[in-house]
């Protein structure tokens, strides 16, 4: 008999499935949930509303208190009938946990996980206060997937018990990137993403006054001032397919990061894995827990502008190089980094725990 699996989520899941069904999207669900599917679950989301009047009120209330109310709130049956909820991302845990703490039914009835990026980020350094209303927003949650190792002693000093904490790999769909060696490759250079902890301006110091010329995908608005214009070309926002194309089309998919608790840029970096791409990938400390220098990418230091134009110019100057890597880091995806293996590992780790029936 399958079991309830209801999905916290900002998306219209509905949609999510139709989008995906049309080749528009390349996961059935957010973050791969569909494989959920084939581990004896159903899985089902809150759908809202888009009518303008409610739309305008929820707004208001949810920009008023900061925070995600209205699907955990209009779930509330949904939340009945789950034998796991599952908050994506840590935002969409906080009204539930609140309302356990205060003994609400239904919310107690089913394990509460959340999806978590940015809590260890937002712990490290932070002021007393601000650790203090993170464990009490977060108090009644029994358990944070997280996507690298180096967040567990943040979020254990944060107050978290080690019960809760589940660290598993992130997931990129090797069905939908795929390599394909009838494309030609015409891009040199290609980066994608607008993750606040994208390093363009380090980018940007690689390739300005030089012959190397990167495309970007990304809002102008997210990039520093100054872009050398001899070298960038802006492509704004692309949907799926094209940016899926894109990869294919490139030499070398350059991902440079800030450091950061989280393995900000990850996404990008395993899905251009996933078609075969040469990646160049700042060698942060999380990241370094997902790709291994000159086997499935080619690592360069955070900051420093001139060892990725080095690597830049390697990786483009050799196709061996390239040919080498590429094979490996689409290898690395589908051996470690899939949706299948990343959903494996959190019913695993949650039947540890006893969150879920063995």
């Amino acid at each position: 008999m399958a079991r309830n699996a209801l999905l916290l989520s900002g998306a219209d899941l509905a949609r999510w499935r139709r989008e995906h069904a049309a080749g528009d999207r390349p996961a059935a669900l957010p973050y791969g949930a569909e494989a959920l599917e084939q581990n004896g679950f159903r899985v089902d989301g809150v759908r809202l509303s888009e009518r303008p009047a409610a739309t305008k009120v929820r707004d208001v209330v949810e920009h008023r208190l900061g925070v995600p109310v209205a699907r955990t709130v209009k779930g509330a049956a949904k939340v009945a009938r789950a034998n796991l909820v599952i908050a994506s991302l840590e935002r969409e845990a906080i009204v539930m946990s609140a309302l356990r703490r205060a003994h609400v039914p239904p919310y107690r009835r089913a394990p509460l996980v959340a999806l978590t990026c940015w809590l260890a980020d937002d712990a490290r350094g932070a002021d007393e206060a601000t650790r203090a209303q993170l464990r009490s927003r977060f108090a009644h949650v029994d358990a944070f997937v997280y996507w690298s190792r180096n967040q567990t002693p943040i979020l254990r000093e944060l107050g978290i018990p080690d019960r809760k904490l589940v660290p598993v790999g992130f997931c990129a769909d090797a069905d939908y990137f795929t390599p394909d060696p009838a494309v030609p490759q015409d891009i040199d250079l290609l980066a994608v993403g607008q993750d606040g902890g994208r390093d363009y301006a380090t980018l940007f110091d690689a390739v300005r006054g030089t012959d190397l010329v990167v495309d970007i995908v990304c809002p102008v608005s997210y990039l520093p001032p100054n872009i050398p214009q001899d070298n960038v070309r802006l492509h704004g926002v692309v949907d799926s397919r094209a940016y899926a194309a894109m990869l294919r089309r490139a030499k070398v998919v350059v991902v440079p990061t800030h450091e950061r608790a989280y393995p900000t840029g990850q996404s990008v970096a395993l899905e251009a894995s996933a078609t075969g791409a040469c990646v160049v990938v700042t060698g942060s400390t999380p990241l370094r827990e997902y790709f291994t220098d000159g086997q499935d990418a080619l690592l360069v230091d955070v900051h420093d502008p001139a060892d990725l134009r080095a690597r830049l110019r390697q990786a483009l100057a050799d196709e061996a190089l390239r040919r080498r890597v590429g094979t490996g880091a689409r290898a690395n995806v589908t051996g470690r980094f899939t949706a299948d293996i990343m959903w494996r590992d959190i019913l695993a780790a949650l039947r540890d725990r006893a969150l879920l029936p063995a």
